[in-house]
Formats: structure tokens, C-alpha cells, sequence
């Protein structure tokens, strides 16, 4: 075809990762890699380059197709752009491509990782088990088993896609992930510890599953989502809404909340609960609310078991009733300051205050000229 071809077979160790290795690419994937800012180390294990030069006049793309195993030794990349982009830092494990074939018409690296590590929006992922495809535009994440806070996390059975990652471009600037996963098995307290919070005081499993729709850069604001959350054998503490409640109670009678069951859409305004159910040994409640994302709650409640064992047993069942069919409770203000009310049929708290405009800016005034 008028192409001059030429093989390499590459054994190295402690090779030096970085800008460089996008040379061995046409663009458009050429710059996609260099973008990526990847550095590093990498392990060169049975790889195997060839490229298709062309000369003379033909009219055949430079091609490069590449195969073998890569083992990874701590190499961090730039997913999205700028300070605040997502990142892979850390990436350790075994990489295996299978034969692809890239040039300036297209083309894609397919593979897996085995045996792998990393660290992602500041949390580790051990144990990593996937098959990955890549192009100029977007990364895909298949078949995807890890541990994370000594529990599981995976793709979902409805789809054995886990991740897909569009690059920075034109119509997404800041890049957008979108995800399919379920998780199980997970530390509440070394998720929560993972996450900045020193001494966390709560702790419990947890399991759910997670569809993201759209999660542009690493903003909260503008993503959407769908998913559940179950927490058990857990100690959430006393929800403010109940220490309100049983502020007049024996500290052994105030409830400690040891369950808790969430179904959750995120919308580019706030985290709508669905359903919202907490329970503890003495205590049941169930209702639904949301949270804005400026850091307002508002949820209301049904209970049960009003007064746990302080109660009167002659009045324990007129009391259910007017817990279950005539009283309800809502939590509502800002997360730094909640606060508790009690709703009678045909009784509303009061709703959010509205937030005023921010009025217009006044031209400045023009200085004299002397």
C-alpha cells in the first residue's frame, strides 16, 4: 500500500512517562494523550509497536498499532482541564492492550487492567478489575470490580457498562462522567474519614446503587442523578429533629438511629428524597423532603412509637395514632442551623424564606478632573 512498516519489540523497566509518549500517535489521539498530562513510571512487559510510514506517493495515513502489557508503577493523568479537573493520580496495576490500530482517520486502544490501584476524586481504589476502550473523545470503563472503604464497587447488572468519560471538547469544556455502579459492603466511617471529616461520628455499612447521568468537571451544581442508599448496622446518631423532640426524655429513651434507607434524584438544583426511612430500636420514621444545594433541607416526617419506653402503656396506642394520622414532624433551615416543628392536619411550618434579588450594581461615578 505504499507504506514503509516498522516493529518494535520493547522491553524496558522504570521507564519515564510523559508528553513524549504522544508521539507514538496521529492526532487527533496524539493530542488527547498529551492533554492528558500523563507522569510517571511504567514497566514495559512483551510490547509490541508497529508503524506504517507512508513515502512516495502514497496516499495512505500514518498508522500505529500496538499490543502486549504495560505494568503501571504510580501514573497520575489529567481526565478533564485546569486546577480543578478530574484526576487519576496514583494508577498501579498490570495493563493489557489488545491490538489496536490508530490514525488520523480514527481509531481507538482497547484493553484491561488487572491487579490495579488508583486514586479518584480523592479516594482509593484497590483491587481494580476492568476492561477499558479509549479514543480521541471519550473513555469507557467495562466489566468494573474494585474495593473501596472495605467494601465493593462495580457496574450494575442492568448494563455492564461502568463508566464513560467524554474527553474536554467544544460542547462539554469541562469534560462529563456519567456512570452505572452498585456498591456494598462499604465503611461508613472510613468513607467519611476518606472524605476529610476527622472522627467521624457515625459509622454502619452501606449498600445502594448509583446512575449518574451527567457530572460536568467536578461540580455538584448542574449534575444529575438517580440512585439508593441503605445503611445498616449503623450508628447515625440523634438526628436534630429528634433530639427536639426528646430533649425532655432519659438520655438510655433518646433514640440512636441504627437504620436508614434513601432513595435520591439529583437535579441541578438539589437532591430530592423520594423516600427517606430511618429507624432505631424504639423509633421508626419515614417521609421525604430535599436538599437544596446551597445547603437547605427540608424534609417531613411520620413517626412511630413517639415515647418509646417512657411512655404510659395506657396511652401508648392514643398516642401512635396521633403520631401516625394527625401529627407530623419536619426538619427544615440550612444545615448549619436546622431546626425542628411539629404539623398538625392542615398545618404547614413556614415555608423557606424567599432570597431577595441582589440589586444592580451602581455605575460608578465619574471622578473630577482635577
Amino acid at each position: 500500500d505504499g507504506r514503509t512498516k516498522i516493529k518494535f519489540y520493547v522491553h524496558a523497566n522504570d521507564f519515564p512517562v510523559d508528553d513524549g509518549l504522544a508521539n507514538l500517535f496521529s492526532s487527533p489521539l496524539r493530542e488527547a494523550v498529551r492533554q492528558r498530562q500523563l507522569r510517571g513510571k511504567i514497566d514495559n512487559i512483551d510490547l509490541r509497536l508497529e508503524f506504517a510510514v507512508p513515502t512516495g506517493d502514497s496516499v495512505q495515513p500514518f498508522a500505529t498499532t500496538i499490543r502486549g502489557k504495560i505494568s503501571l508503577d504510580g501514573v497520575d493523568m489529567l481526565l478533564g482541564t485546569g486546577r480543578d479537573g478530574l484526576r487519576i493520580d496514583n494508577l498501579r496495576g498490570v495493563l493489557t492492550l489488545s491490538e489496536s490500530t490508530v490514525t488520523e482517520a480514527g481509531g481507538k486502544l482497547t484493553g484491561a487492567l488487572a491487579r490495579g490501584s488508583m486514586s479518584l476524586l480523592g479516594h482509593s481504589l484497590e483491587s481494580v478489575e476492568a476492561d477499558f476502550a479509549a479514543d480521541a473523545t471519550q473513555l469507557t470503563i467495562k466489566n468494573l470490580t474494585s474495593r473501596v472503604a472495605d467494601g465493593e464497587l462495580s457496574n450494575t447488572n442492568n448494563s455492564p457498562v461502568a463508566l464513560t468519560y467524554l474527553l474536554p471538547a467544544a460542547n462539554v469544556p469541562d469534560g462529563r462522567l456519567a456512570a452505572d455502579l452498585e456498591y456494598k459492603g462499604i465503611d461508613v466511617f472510613s468513607l467519611l474519614t476518606a472524605c476529610g471529616w476527622d472522627n467521624p461520628p457515625y459509622s454502619g455499612t452501606a449498600r445502594g446503587e448509583v446512575k449518574l447521568s451527567r457530572l460536568d468537571g467536578t461540580t455538584m451544581v448542574g449534575a444529575e442523578a438517580r440512585g439508593t442508599l441503605t445503611i445498616d448496622r449503623a450508628d447515625l446518631g440523634k438526628v436534630p429533629l429528634f433530639k427536639a423532640i426528646y430533649a425532655q426524655l432519659p438520655a438510655a429513651d433518646q433514640p440512636r438511629f441504627n437504620y436508614l434507607d434513601v432513595a435520591f434524584h439529583l437535579t441541578k438544583e438539589a437532591i430530592e428524597f423520594e423516600k427517606l426511612i430511618v429507624r432505631s430500636d424504639i423509633l421508626a420514621a419515614e417521609g421525604d423532603g430535599k436538599l437544596h444545594l446551597d445547603g437547605y433541607l427540608d424534609v417531613e416526617m411520620d413517626l412511630d412509637n413517639l415515647l418509646g419506653q417512657s411512655a404510659d402503656p395506657l396511652l401508648m396506642p392514643f398516642l401512635e395514632y396521633l403520631a401516625q394520622n394527625l401529627v407530623s414532624f419536619r426538619l427544615y433551615g440550612h444545615l448549619r442551623d436546622l431546626h425542628a416543628g411539629t404539623e398538625f392536619v392542615g398545618e404547614r411550618t413556614a415555608k423557606r424564606p424567599s432570597v431577595l434579588p441582589i440589586p444592580p450594581a451602581r455605575r460608578k461615578a465619574k471622578t473630577p478632573g482635577y
